[in-house]
C-alpha cells in the first residue's frame, strides 16, 4: 500500500510538470525517493531497522507553504502575522523532527571505526524518539536542563549543527514576527478575509483619513449583525487610510464592533500595490466616502471622483458607489468615467429622504416630518 501509494503520487507530479527532466529532482520528489524507497524495502529486501521516514516533517512545511501560494483562503489565518505564526510552527516542528531524528540515529550507531576520542564516556541513557524530540528543543531553546547529552563524537558533532541551527532559527522568525506584528499596527501588511469565499467591502477616500462622524455611523450599520443570520453574515470591511491615521480614526476602529469586522490599511486607492494589498479583486463592493465636514467642499469632491475613477480603472467589473458633497460634483464624476447610477451627492440626500419619509402613511408622521 506505501509503495503503490508513493508510485501513484510520483507519476502524478511527472504528469503535472510535463514529463520535464528536471521533475525528478524537485525537493519533493527527491524526499520521496530518499525517505520512501528505504521504508519499502524494509522487511522483505533489507534487514534493517534504519528509516530517515522522519524527514517527512518537510513534506508537511512545502505542502503548506505551496497551499498558501496558491492563494486559496485558509479560515484561521485572517492576516499576515497569524499566517507567519503558523508557518513559524511548522518550521520549529520540521527542524525539531529532522534534527531529533539524526540525533537518534548517530547515538544509536554509536562511533564509526576510527572516529573516537580520548574521554570517560557516559552513557546518555535510555533514548528514543520523542526523548530526542525533549533533548533537541531544550538545547535549541537555550534552557539546557542536563538530564541528556550526547555520548558519541558523532552526535556531539552534530549537536555543534543543532546549536547553530536552533538559534539561527528562533533569532530570524522572532525577528520576522517583530517586523511583521510593526507592520500590521502602522497599516502597511495585507488583508486576509476570515471566510473562505466570503467577500468584503473596501471603504476609502477622506471621509476615511478624517475619521468623521460619516464614517462612524457608516460603518456601525454596515457591520450590524443582520437579523436572523447573526454575526457571521456581518461583511468585513476593509478600510483603506492615505493618510496617517487621526485620534478620531484610531479610537472608532477600537470600538467592539469595528475590532470584529473592520480592517484598517495604510495606502491610497490610487495606488495598485495598495489595492492589491486589499485585495480588491475579490471585494464584493468598493465605496469612495468624501468627508462632508471638509474645510474645502471642491477640492474635497474633486479628490473624492479621482479616487474613485482610478479604482473603476483598475477593477471595472467591482461595484462601486461614490458620496459626494455638492450636487454639481456628479457631472464631473460621469466626466470621469464614473457610472452616473454609483454617485450621490449629499446635498440630494436632504430633500429625497425629506420626501420618502413624507410618504409614511399617518398624519402624524406627515406633520413631524414636515416640521
Amino acid at each position: 500500500m506505501c509503495a503503490g501509494f508513493y508510485i501513484v503520487d510520483y507519476l502524478q507530479r511527472l504528469v503535472r510538470k510535463g514529463f520535464s527532466p528536471l521533475a525528478p529532482f524537485q525537493k519533493d520528489c527527491v524526499l520521496d525517493v530518499f525517505c520512501a524507497v528505504p521504508l519499502i524495502l524494509q522487511g522483505r529486501y533489507v534487514k534493517c531497522w534504519l528509516s530517515v521516514t522522519y524527514a517527512r516533517a518537510l513534506a508537511v512545511l512545502w505542502t503548506f507553504e505551496d497551499l498558501e501560494a496558491t492563494g486559496v483562503s485558509i479560515p484561521f489565518i485572517t492576516s499576515d502575522l497569524r499566517l507567519r505564526l503558523v508557518t513559524t510552527t511548522f518550521r520549529l516542528m520540521a527542524l525539531v523532527f529532522c534534527f531529533a531524528g539524526t540525533m537518534f540515529i548517530m547515538e544509536f550507531l554509536g562511533n564509526p571505526r576510527g572516529f573516537h576520542d580520548t574521554f570517560v564516556e557516559a552513557e546518555m541513557g535510555s533514548i528514543s524518539f520523542h526523548t530526542m524530540c525533549y533533548f533537541v528543543l531544550v538545547t535549541i531553546s537555550t534552557i539546557g536542563y542536563g538530564d541528556f547529552s550526547p555520548a558519541t563524537l558523532m552526535g556531539r558533532t552534530f549537536l555543534l549543527v543543532v546549536i547553530l541551527g536552533g538559534v539561527a532559527f528562533f533569532s530570524y522568525e522572532t525577528s520576522e514576527l517583530l517586523s511583521l506584528r510593526a507592520l500590521e499596527a502602522s497599516g502597511r501588511g495585507g488583508f486576509r478575509p476570515r471566510r473562505p469565499g466570503g467577500g468584503h467591502v473596501l471603504v476609502c477616500g477622506g471621509a476615511v483619513a478624517a475619521g468623521s462622524a460619516t464614517l462612524a455611523d457608516f460603518l456601525q450599520e454596515l457591520c450590524h449583525p443582520f437579523r436572523g443570520h447573526g454575526d457571521d453574515a456581518t461583511p468585513e470591511v476593509v478600510v483603506l487610510a492615505s493618510s496617517e491615521p487621526t485620534p478620531a480614526l484610531r479610537r472608532l476602529l477600537a470600538r467592539r464592533f469595528a475590532r470584529r469586522h473592520v480592517v484598517l490599511l495604510a495606502g491610497s486607492p490610487l495606488s495598485p500595490k495598495d489595492l492589491a494589498r486589499a485585495r480588491t479583486a475579490q471585494a464584493d463592493m468598493a465605496l469612495v466616502l468624501a468627508d462632508l465636514a471638509a474645510p474645502d467642499v471642491a477640492a474635497e469632491d474633486e479628490e473624492t471622483v479621482l479616487a474613485a475613477a482610478a479604482l473603476h480603472r483598475l477593477h471595472p467589473s467591482l461595484p462601486l458607489r461614490v458620496m459626494l458633497i455638492r450636487r454639481d460634483s456628479k457631472r464631473l464624476a460621469v466626466t470621469a468615467g464614473l457610472p452616473r447610477t454609483a454617485c450621490v451627492a449629499e446635498q440630494e440626500l436632504g430633500p429625497r429622504l425629506m420626501a420618502l419619509a413624507v410618504r409614511c402613511a399617518g398624519s402624524g408622521s406627515l406633520l413631524s416630518n414636515i416640521v
